[in-house]
Parts: C-alpha cells; sequence; structure tokens
C-alpha cells in the first residue's frame, strides 16, 4: 500500500505544480489588467468578450482589490490593499511549496488552503455574478482551478496518511530519498 501512496503522492506534487501555475499566470494577467486599464481607461483585455462577460471590469471595480473588505478595514492606503490577484499568486505560491514536502502538517495545510481559497472563491463568484452582473472567464478559471487543488490536495493528505501509518517503515527513507518504493529498509 505505502508504494501506491508515494505514487499518489507525487502525482499530487505534479498536478499541484500545474494547476499552480496555471492559476498563478491568471492571477498574474488579472494583475496586469487592472493595472494597465487603470492606467489607460480605454485599454480593451482579451477577456473582454462582450458586453456582459467583460474581466476589465470586475478587475477595476472596487471589488477587484483587496477582496473588496481589505481597503475599509486597513485603508486603501496600506500595502495589504493589492489586487486580488496578487493574493491569489500568493496562494498558488504556498500550494506549491507545501506540495514539495510530503508531511503530514504540509499536507494539512494545503487543505486548509484549499478550504479558504474555495469560501473566498465563492464571495467573490456571489459578488461577479449578483453584485457586479458580470461574467469574468478569468474569474471563472481561478475558482474552478481553486476548487482542482482543493480536490488534490485531500487526495495527498490521504496518501501522506497511509505513507505515514501503514508505511511507517519505509516514511523515514521515502522522505529522505534513501528509499525506493516497494523495498522497506532494515
Amino acid at each position: 500500500m505505502d508504494m501506491e501512496a508515494q505514487r499518489t503522492i507525487r502525482k499530487c506534487r505534479k498536478r499541484t505544480i500545474i494547476l499552480s501555475a496555471i492559476g498563478f499566470a491568471l492571477a498574474y494577467y488579472s494583475v496586469y489588467v487592472s493595472a494597465t486599464k487603470s492606467k489607460d481607461p480605454n485599454y480593451r483585455a482579451l477577456c473582454d468578450i462582450s458586453e456582459q462577460v467583460r474581466c476589465s471590469k470586475v478587475f477595476s471595480s472596487s471589488f477587484g482589490k483587496g477582496l473588496g473588505v481589505v481597503g475599509k478595514v486597513v485603508g486603501e492606503n496600506s500595502p495589504l490593499y493589492q489586487s486580488n490577484g496578487v493574493y491569489g499568486m500568493g496562494m498558488y505560491v504556498a500550494f506549491t511549496i507545501c506540495s514539495l514536502f510530503p508531511f503530514h502538517f504540509f499536507a494539512k495545510l494545503q487543505v486548509i488552503l484549499g478550504v479558504i481559497a474555495n469560501i473566498v472563491s465563492c464571495y467573490l463568484a456571489y459578488i461577479l455574478f449578483i453584485v457586479l452582473n458580470d461574467v469574468c472567464v478569468v474569474c471563472i478559471g481561478t475558482y474552478i482551478i481553486g476548487f482542482l487543488l482543493l480536490l488534490n490536495a485531500i487526495q495527498n493528505r490521504r496518501a501522506v496518511t497511509v505513507l505515514r501509518t501503514e508505511g511507517a517503515q519505509n516514511y523515514t527513507g521515502y522522505l529522505d530519498g534513501k528509499s525506493t518504493p516497494g523495498k522497506k529498509r532494515i
């Protein structure tokens, strides 16, 4: 069973890195669109497809920075008041870093990050569809990636737990790179 758990951890790590890279690129693009739109009001982003599908409207709205809340709490001059994409980039980096270490703590932290990301995504989806009455393909892409990262984090945590409990003899060897999957160290 622990050989299967090791394979699952490696697959989860690869998926996390790929999903986080895509999410990071989308978040970076949102920051780019927001910054460019603030300098040039006539700028038309690639994700501005029609009058009802406009990501630049969302990114440049009052909810496009600090989740629509941070500016009210700490002020708009605070370094914490950033584009939502900046928070997203930080989250994707955190997911990637956690995936590099197959320890129970980091696996659990990934699940917690995934839950928080999905709660924030639900809030932002409400703002997008109900409050702003808009559709943003970049935003929807990040919501999907956040959900997939959560599912992946849950699978990774289960595999790390299995490796830690059922394959305790092999767990230490796997972590320090001295173990070959399926071979027990004595």
